[in-house]
């Protein structure tokens, strides 16, 4: 009975310790306790193989066992360096090879403080101009200050979504319609544009004299010409007084027979 029990206490430690890696699963059938137990066995050839590895190295150095046993304790780990390794460090940066790999250190670290100042120069720059779009694009839609700190966040939470390779079917939708926005004004302009040219060139066609089925010559989209006015034609009559004649356009014929 005693036995019994001690088995069931193990499988319930094994269940709580590795049950959490697959919680939907039930641990209590025979395969179950296999796959718990197969669990333990990975971990301690894990737990194996680094104390193997810790153990070479303490061998190897036993100021390193004395380092890891420091930092342990609370130690400052850049004290211990000195009075462990001070002399090593020493010979190492007075010679050719620790002064040149000393030297290329600084010009990193110079780097690296050059660009993180760029940086930050950069986002300081952003952040005045971007107070200023914001201030200017909430006047212009007349938003309070609750519905630009929402875009705000919004805008921020989308630009970190991003960066970690998240596109919500929300965020695209709200991209998509935000691009056709200015496409589809533009294109609701151009038809408004070409409605208005129709409707003025039926209104010029109504108010037309020209009889029944005669049409205007079109010039260009929805252009109306204007109708050609009859040209006065200039003769001589017979008793040598000047005849002012209008023609639509035909030359022939006078309107006093001169030569």
């Amino acid at each position: 009975m005693a036995e019994t029990e001690a088995k069931k206490s193990n499988k319930s430690r094994l269940v709580g310790r590795y049950g959490s890696r697959q919680p939907d699963r039930d641990w209590e059938d025979e395969t179950g306790f296999e796959d718990l137990a197969g669990f333990a066995a990975d971990e301690l050839e894990k737990l194996d193989s680094d104390n193997k590895r810790l153990a070479e190295l303490y061998a190897k150095d036993p100021r390193f066992a004395g380092l890891m046993n420091h930092a342990a304790n609370g130690g400052d780990i850049l004290d211990y360096l000195l009075d462990a390794y001070g002399s090593d460090f020493a010979d190492a940066l007075n010679g050719d090879e620790g002064r040149k790999k000393l030297s290329e250190r600084k010009k990193k670290e110079a780097e690296d403080d050059e660009r993180r100042k760029k940086d930050d120069d950069e986002y300081n720059a952003n952040t005045a101009q971007s107070e200023k779009d914001f201030e200017a694009i909430q006047k212009k839609y007349g938003l309070s200050d609750e519905e630009l700190a929402d875009i705000y966040h919004g805008m921020r939470q989308a630009a970190r979504d991003v960066a970690f390779n998240k596109f919500s079917p929300d965020a695209l939708d709200r991209y998509i319609k935000g691009g056709r926005y200015d496409k589809d004004v533009a294109g609701a302009r151009e038809e408004g544009q070409i409605a208005g040219k129709n409707e003025r060139a039926r209104r010029e066609l109504r108010q037309s004299a020209k009889k029944p089925g005669e049409m205007p010559a079109l010039e260009g989209a929805g252009g109306i010409a204007r109708e050609n006015k009859a040209k006065a034609k200039r003769a001589t009559g017979m008793f040598g007084v000047e005849i002012t004649s209008t023609s639509s356009g035909s030359d022939s014929g006078s309107g006093g027979g001169g030569e």
